[in-house]
């Protein structure tokens, strides 16, 4: 779609603040008004339809799209977004590992996830389990409820935060601790990467890998400016 307004600003309204493009207020896909609930997320999104020049591309506005995501497909979908965020502690990629005695690589492997680890049970007060095979491996109730409470606690907002970097780390828990600020998206990407990025300086990067790399980490920078704002609130 082609821009089609000249002006772009934001305005108070009820339960937050509103995007205007020359005056009239945006609308979500879903047709839900766009309502920020800060005035810094709000400039942040207006800046973001401000920056459009020719041609409106929701890739370049991560912003409105978390926004977007938040109002139409998490508030009405709360629990089950909860869930979907669960449930990539099942196969978490902090705890599915080499094993320490299958080389360098598995050695290196355990030495950097340590802190992560150590870290989470802290936060968590319970134990993480591990494994070094391919069978799925069960989290403790404890550990799960502590895990669900803390997600159950995020408004809309952060929540899909939460979902959306779950998905670009396949974990869980190495989100927690970048809600917990004891990381940053970046650092949690490599970390739930360390498998592979060791393989790959190993074995080598094709370019299809870098490609995608680099496409995932721009992804994760997304979602770590977007908790940024959140926290500013």
């Amino acid at each position: 779609m082609k821009r089609f307004y000249d002006t772009v600003s934001h305005a108070a309204t009820e339960g937050g603040f509103e995007i205007l493009l020359d005056g009239r207020a945006v609308k979500t896909p879903a047709k839900n008004p766009l309502i920020c609930k800060t005035e810094n997320l709000a400039e942040a999104v207006a800046e973001e339809w401000r920056q459009v020049k020719d041609v409106i591309k929701p890739e370049n506005m991560a912003v409105t799209g978390f926004i977007n995501a938040a109002i139409d497909r998490i508030a009405p979908a709360r629990e089950d977004f909860i869930q979907k965020c669960l449930d990539y502690a099942e196969f978490d990629t902090l705890c599915y590992r080499l094993s320490p005695d299958s080389g360098e690589t598995g050695r290196k492997q355990a030495e950097i996830l340590a802190p992560a680890v150590e870290a989470l049970e802290k936060r968590l007060d319970a134990k993480l389990n591990i494994t070094t095979g391919l069978e799925k491996i069960e989290q403790s109730s404890r550990t799960l409820q502590a895990l669900r409470d803390y997600v159950s606690a995020t408004d809309h907002e952060k929540l899909t935060a939460f979902y959306r970097l779950a998905g670009l780390t396949d974990s869980a828990f190495l989100t927690l601790l970048v809600f917990e600020k004891i990381y940053d998206a970046e650092t949690a990407f490599t970390l739930s990467r360390t498998e592979i990025d060791l393989q790959a300086k190993r074995w080598g990067e094709t370019e299809e890998f870098k490609k995608n790399r680099t496409q995932a980490l721009k992804d994760v920078t997304a979602v770590g400016r977007f908790l940024n704002l959140l926290w500013r609130e």
